[in-house]
């Protein structure tokens, strides 16, 4: 299964009101049929029915009319009208969701929380009378809804990309609907957003097209991607990697002459992550093949970017890849964020199974003899990863890749011999309940699994199963935080020791656990269970080392809505600012940004902590991924917010969301 706490609210706030005894809605030429509810959902029977003679409103902080209230309302708007044959631009304002269709074909969704924002779509109607259908929910805070269209008298001017959404993974047929795109840099992430109704959250694609000017020269095109990608120009293909993917980077190279040119991107989901992001560069020459001498060290391939892209700006022999930057730099020709390094190396090694680690803050992947072993390719907190290989007597090629983005930068990488790799003792049965003899038995090597839609094991349902696994393992003393993910539900035991219970279906979602171990031979026991749709399941620890640490990770983001990858990731030392009618840091802007405050807490002993929050605007805290404080609206920072947590013993991770939406801008967070 895959799917979010809103798209379940959605879901059940339709199927009300499918089942609704309910008379086709009609309306003059001209007029519109408006119908309101009591509630953000549009379910149940509407409180206020009207005709209108346009979608034309700013209710600032005011209802629409009797019976509905201020805020979390909803409303449908309709109307039947004669158009020409001819292209249609339909744009809306609103303040917050909004989604609109033309003879029931989406072309606008927007349904989520935002400030007074502008979108459009355009569609291609034939000569004759046509349906158009606008929903819009106001949550809190100001509310407006705008509706307007234009003709064209040919095919609509884009000012960006644009973008022909299909519902299936080949480009076929008619999109389901075409937009204009600023840019093509998107992240729908797991399954919990897409690009627009009339399409789900896997097996769609899309095709950019656009004319741009570029200078003589050869330029390199370059995305970040997961799954397939195609990049033209001119009808040259310049990228090509057309298949299902993890999130990769891929780039191609093409001599361009100045003038225009016409630049074309095909991409498709399969499943899993959707993201795509394209960008391009003027390389000052010819791209040549890297010089290979003789490295008698870890050969060093820096790059001034986070892609290992392009020419190397430095390649040096380093000793070890032991490295811990701080807030600085590699070197005096590299940045101090948003760098790459590749480390390429043979060494020698006595025939067993290794263990390799490695720690990083952000990004890293390791390869032993072109077989990934570890894959954590994205922004974190200095963090230990290992994964196991079994090695013949010789040498071995060792490849390790890094990126930083901001904030701290560390690097390290070592391995030990181990007995043998570790292996799980697993279990899976055809129910839910672990009841009765295993359907399959046998032994994992790890549990890192995405089944997606498919059986775990031979004999094993697609769906409504459930699986045990244990393991012993030597455990030197200390701090350990383990870490799930699944989809559905999980339950972890360390010594019998019940520590993580999230027994209930959902989407695949990330839970942590801390725990205290004693030096010695520990048991493992994770049991979990699949519902239907999408099967997922992992699992790691790792010691906390840095346990004690104090600063909070700040990432801000350049919109009010935590979207996309943060343009600042900085370490602070408090959650304690006024930033006044100011900007937080370089490239955010003075009014409508957010941020996420991210840090841990260590309790020697059980504790009831008292939370308090002041902010001007909206904040969300979470404690263990709890949310124990939801102010989420404008306000001023004259009321502070408490909540009373009881909290056990060992590590806890604190969580605080946060977004500016004008004027004055402040955030403070304490606890006692």
């Amino acid at each position: 299964m895959r799917r979010s706490a809103a798209g379940w609210l959605l879901a059940a706030a339709l199927a009300v009101a499918a089942v609704l005894p309910s008379a086709p809605v009609r309306a003059a030429n001209g007029t519109w049929q408006a119908q309101y509810w009591a509630n953000r959902f549009l379910s149940g029977a509407p409180a206020l029915v009207r005709t209108e003679t346009a979608v034309s409103f700013d209710w600032a902080f005011g209802s629409p009319g009797a019976g509905i209230p201020k805020d979390n309302w909803s409303a449908r708007w309709e109307y039947t009208g004669a158009f020409a044959a001819g292209w249609y631009r339909f744009r809306t304002f609103t303040d917050d969701g909004v989604r609109v269709w033309v003879d029931d074909k989406p072309v606008i969704d927007q349904w989520f929380d935002m400030p007074g924002v502008a979108n459009t779509g355009d569609v291609y109607l034939a000569t004759g009378t046509h349906r158009v259908k606008m929903e819009y929910y106001e949550h809190t805070g100001w509310a407006r809804a705008y509706l307007s269209w234009l003709r064209f008298s040919g095919e609509p001017e884009y000012t960006g990309w644009k973008g022909e959404y299909f519902n299936n993974r080949n480009l076929t047929g008619s999109p389901a609907f075409v937009r204009d795109d600023p840019k093509v840099d998107f992240d729908w992430g797991w399954g919990d957003a897409y690009p627009g109704i009339g399409l789900g959250a896997d097996d769609f694609s899309v095709r950019w097209t656009r004319r741009m000017r570029f200078d003589a020269g050869y330029w390199r095109f370059k995305a970040t991607v997961s799954d397939g990608i195609r990049i033209y120009v001119d009808g040259q293909k310049v990228v090509d990697s057309w298949r299902e993917q993890d999130t990769t980077f891929v780039s191609g190279d093409v001599y361009l002459a100045a003038g225009e040119h016409e630049v074309k991107v095909e991409y498709f989901e399969g499943r899993g992550r959707a993201i795509v992001r394209v960008e391009w560069e003027q390389l000052s020459a010819p791209a040549q093949p890297s010089p290979t001498p003789a490295y008698t060290q870890w050969k060093g391939e820096y790059y001034a970017n986070r892609y290992l892209s392009g020419t190397p700006t430095l390649v040096r022999n380093d000793a070890e890849v032991r490295f811990n930057w701080g807030l600085g730099s590699p070197a005096s020709n590299i940045p101090a964020d948003e760098f790459s390094v590749r480390w390429t190396r043979t060494l020698s090694f006595a025939a067993g199974t290794y263990r390799f680690y490695a720690r990083a803050d952000d990004g890293v992947r390791l390869w032993v003899d072109g077989q990934l072993i570890i894959d954590r390719w994205h922004d974190q907190a200095a963090t230990t990863h290992q994964g196991d290989i079994a090695l013949n007597a010789g040498p071995h090629d060792i490849r390790l890749e890094y990126y930083e983005n901001g904030g701290f930068a560390e690097i390290a990488l070592w391995w030990e011999p181990i007995a043998s790799a570790a292996q799980w003792q697993a279990e899976y049965f055809n129910n839910v309940a672990l009841a009765g003899a295993p359907a399959w038995s046998g032994s994992v090597a790890e549990i890192q699994f995405d089944w997606g839609g498919g059986s775990p094991a031979p004999g094993v349902a697609a769906d409504r199963f459930s699986a045990r696994y244990t393991f012993a393992a030597q455990f030197a003393a200390g701090l350990y935080v383990f870490r799930v993910r699944s989809d559905d539900g999980v339950r972890l035991w360390v010594d019998d020791q019940l520590v993580l219970d999230r027994w209930v279906v959902r989407s695949a979602t990330d839970d942590e656990a801390a725990l205290q171990l004693a030096a010695g031979t520990h048991r493992i026991r994770l049991e979990y269970f699949e519902d239907v749709g999408l099967a997922e399941l992992r699992l790691s620890w790792e010691k906390r080392e840095d346990a004690g640490s104090t600063a909070w990770r700040g990432e801000y983001f350049t919109n009010p809505w935590l979207i996309g990858y943060p343009t600042v990731t900085r370490q602070d030392a408090a959650v304690d600012f006024n930033w006044g009618t100011g900007s937080p840091a370089s490239g955010i802007p003075a009014d409508n940004f957010s941020a996420r405050w991210t840090r841990t807490l260590v309790l020697p002993a059980p504790r009831t902590l008292t939370f308090s929050l002041r902010t001007d605007d909206g904040a969300r805290l979470w404690v263990d991924g709890q949310l124990v404080l939801d102010r989420w609206y404008d306000q001023v920072a004259t009321t502070t917010h408490t909540a009373r947590v009881a909290l056990p013993a060992g590590v806890h991770t604190i969580v605080l969301e946060y977004y500016e939406h004008g004027g004055l801008a402040s955030a403070w967070l304490g606890w006692q």
